[in-house]
């Protein structure tokens, strides 16, 4: 039993000594997060802005604003290039307001430069389309770069 004692007191001074580690290193990422977050916050909680319903209906507010001065502006612009090639516009078939944004519009607020896309797999994500360029003999990617469009015949019309 002696020899046992004294293997077990050595375990239990080096599991002692590896908490003490543990600990110190897990108070130093607790202080670094407190300065980051805040006193009690982790990181993960809602923004303070949409925290209490009053704050998320400023905020779903001025995004809604946002959607109907966009789609009259498009609405308008639209009519404009119409008037240029010498076409009249016709009502929306669902009878809804051509200056008023579509019933299902929305607006992002976590990522609002990402888009809804379909995937490659048929499904609908909130994403980017991701492109690189690699160079056929080296095989190293020389440019990359992710886009908010779905569509890549349309973003080679604008490049």
């Amino acid at each position: 039993m002696g020899p046992k004692v004294a293997q077990l007191e050595a375990e239990i001074a080096e599991l002692t000594e590896r908490m003490q580690v543990l600990l110190a290193v897990a108070e130093a990422v607790d202080a670094a997060e407190d300065e980051q977050h805040g006193p009690g916050r982790r990181g993960h909680e809602l923004p303070v802005e949409l925290a209490r319903r009053e704050g998320r209906l400023t905020v779903i507010n001025a995004a809604m604003a946002d959607l109907e001065a966009e789609a009259l502006e498009a609405e308008t612009e639209r009519r404009v290039q119409m008037k240029v090639e010498g076409k009249t516009p016709r009502a929306p078939r669902d009878g809804r307001d051509p200056f008023e944004p579509k019933p299902k519009a929305q607006r992002n607020f976590t990522d609002p430069e990402s888009r809804i896309m379909k995937t490659s797999d048929g499904s609908f994500h909130q994403c980017y389309n991701g492109q690189a360029i690699v160079d056929s003999q080296t095989q190293v990617i020389v440019a990359a770069d992710a886009f908010a469009m779905a569509d890549d015949y349309a973003r080679a019309l604008l490049t």
